[in-house]
């Protein structure tokens, strides 16, 4: 929940998608050596986005985004019950936004936008049936965007704008095998996240900032999955925690909020096999009349969707 605290895309962008690129490439290479394997991600995109009126030029304007991501990632085996595995990230990002009512063609650019983070994991072979995992991660990163200009119609002349953000979490697994073609997991820890929104006028002083904090401490999981003949399967998770947030306002100090609360989510689903086929669903379980709070409603058609995710898979050997 605390990554709600922060949008999916930091750049200035005039509502352009940072998911859907125009031109997007992924490559992805690993190498093993002895009890050592490591693997590296690469992927870059980028969108274009244009508006031309004819009839008024003053609103015509072009749009450029692109971001890339970088994970390197290392497993190793320790002894005979343990491997540790580890990754860092580092995602970059660009924009440019060319209006034609502008005394310079543009007029904002990016500023600082970049992030990394880490992620490390112990697996630990405690029998044959049971698996602890412990965890932590932790990603740090900033974006924002510069104005060139000095913009007359604004009465803030707002220089710069960033928000510079982190979060993290730690916890343990445990992975059982209570039957055959079953599996539990288990997990428990801790989460956080913070927000700070940095602003700076054109005359060189900054605007105070605002600050969000965010913690659960702890939250709890769990999953099932089980195969329940040779052509079905399914799958349940979900989690509990105590979550509390925190809202600083330093210019307004009436702007000051604390808020506490107990959050639950879950996630049902299936999975079907018919011959070189795999059907695998997600059930809604997030709306107000969803399957798990009124599945008659939904069974007799009145309610909403069933399925809210639905892939085919097609096995070529």
């Amino acid at each position: 929940r605390g990554g709600n605290l922060f949008p999916e895309n930091l750049l200035y962008n005039s509502g352009m998608s940072s998911t859907e690129a125009s031109h997007k490439f992924t490559i992805v290479s690993g190498m093993q050596m002895s009890s050592i394997t490591l693997g590296l991600s690469l992927t870059a995109h980028k969108s274009y986005l244009s508006y031309t009126n004819p009839e008024h030029s003053n609103v015509n304007f072009n749009d450029e985004l692109s971001s890339s991501l970088l994970v390197i990632g290392v497993s190793s085996k320790i002894g005979r019950r343990s491997k540790f595995e580890g990754s860092v990230l580092y995602n970059t990002g660009d924009f440019k936004h060319v209006d034609a009512s502008r005394d310079t063609a543009q007029y904002k650019a990016p500023y600082g936008y970049n992030s990394y983070g880490v992620n490390l994991r112990l697996f630990y072979a405690f029998s044959k049936k049971v698996l602890v995992v412990p965890f932590v991660s932790y990603i740090s990163g900033s974006g924002g965007y510069t104005n060139l200009v000095r913009d007359i119609n604004k009465t803030s002349n707002i220089k710069s704008y960033k928000k510079i953000y982190s979060t993290y979490s730690a916890g343990v697994g445990v992975d059982i095998l209570p039957f055959e073609r079953t599996m539990l997991v288990t997990a428990v820890g801790i989460t956080g996240a913070s927000l700070t929104t940095e602003q700076i006028l054109f005359s060189g002083t900054p605007d105070p900032a605002t600050e969000y904090s965010y913690r659960a401490m702890p939250f709890v999981s769990m999953g099932l999955e089980a195969n329940l003949n040779k052509w079905m399967g399914i799958r349940f998770t979900c989690y509990e925690l105590i979550e509390k947030m925190k809202i600083t306002n330093m210019f307004n100090t009436g702007d000051q909020a604390e808020l506490s609360e107990s959050g639950f989510d879950a996630v049902f689903g299936f999975w079907f096999k018919l011959k070189r086929f795999t059907i695998d669903t997600i059930v809604d379980t997030k709306a107000d009349n969803d399957f798990l709070h009124n599945p008659f409603d939904i069974f007799s058609g009145t309610g909403n969707q069933l399925f809210t995710q639905l892939s085919l898979t097609y096995n070529f050997k």
